[in-house]
């Protein structure tokens, strides 16, 4: 696989995308067992997941995932309607 690195013009200067995922605990590092094709921002981005772990964000919290709630507008045209 190709992997590509994206980064984000700021006034601090450039950001890795990555890395701002991986600092707020949306996402988690995926290493390959072998070493092969590791990105040479890997240090980087281990350091962001490292602070969103000892942060407990997101990914990396103890609590419980929020159950999805879902309205079936199928079912109830009413309900569709108010939607609408």
């Amino acid at each position: 696989m190709n992997f590509g690195a994206v980064f984000i013009n700021t006034k601090k200067g450039d950001k890795n995308v990555a890395c701002m995922q991986l600092e707020k605990g949306l996402v988690k590092t995926n290493i390959m067992k072998t070493g092969e094709n590791a990105s040479k921002y890997l240090e980087d981005l281990l350091a962001s997941e490292k602070k969103a772990q000892d942060s407990k964000l997101c990914l990396h919290s103890a609590k419980d995932a929020p159950l999805p709630i879902f309205a079936d507008l199928i079912g109830n045209t009413k309900l569709a309607k108010e939607y609408e």
